[in-house]
């Protein structure tokens, strides 16, 4: 691991101190990965978060029998904050594009570091929260312009369809 201050713009560490990013990256463990091998699969328990120290990754979901590319991920960006906050598994894939070195900070040393109230552990979970409402702001504007889309070019049915996944996601939360 880098000096605490190569950390500084990690989007989970936004508003921390060297001392608490410090803190939350004590005792991580580094993961060395080639081209090709995974940080964590889809369905695989939610163990940790990771934060990318060098190299690239690729997001990747099933469709089918098959994994698409998502996103790409670059240096410094945090992935798995779900494994740190629910204990469900992965929602995607993490692989690396090219050797990448990946710090992980367990569930454990984060549940450790929120039962002592560690103001770094709480500012993370706030950043994490931060994080997902942008997702969910993201998702609600992409959501609403392919309804206007299905609207215009489909049957009904569709629409009819469409509006109730958006109900059960936005008032229910229930699949």
């Amino acid at each position: 691991m880098t000096g605490v201050a190569d950390y500084r713009d990690v989007t989970i560490f936004e508003g921390l101190t060297d001392a608490e990013i410090a803190e939350v990256l004590e005792g991580s463990q580094p993961i060395q990965l080639e081209a090709g091998q995974a940080v964590f699969k889809e369905g695989e328990p939610g163990d940790g978060l990771f934060i990318i120290a060098s190299g690239k990754c690729m997001v990747r979901r099933k469709a089918g029998d098959k994994e698409i590319d998502l996103a790409p991920l670059d240096r410094h960006a945090a992935v798995g904050e779900m494994g740190v906050l629910a204990q469900k598994g992965r929602m995607a894939s993490i692989y690396a594009t090219e050797p990448t070195v990946a710090l992980k900070v367990t569930r454990e040393r984060f549940g450790e570091l929120l039962a002592k109230g560690s103001c770094g552990v709480t500012k993370v979970v706030c950043n994490i929260a931060r994080m997902l409402s942008g997702r969910l702001d993201k998702l609600n504007s992409q959501f609403g312009a392919l309804t206007q889309k299905v609207e215009k070019e489909t049957k009904k049915e569709a629409v009819q369809d469409l509006r109730k996944f958006k109900d059960q996601l936005y008032k229910e939360w229930a699949f």
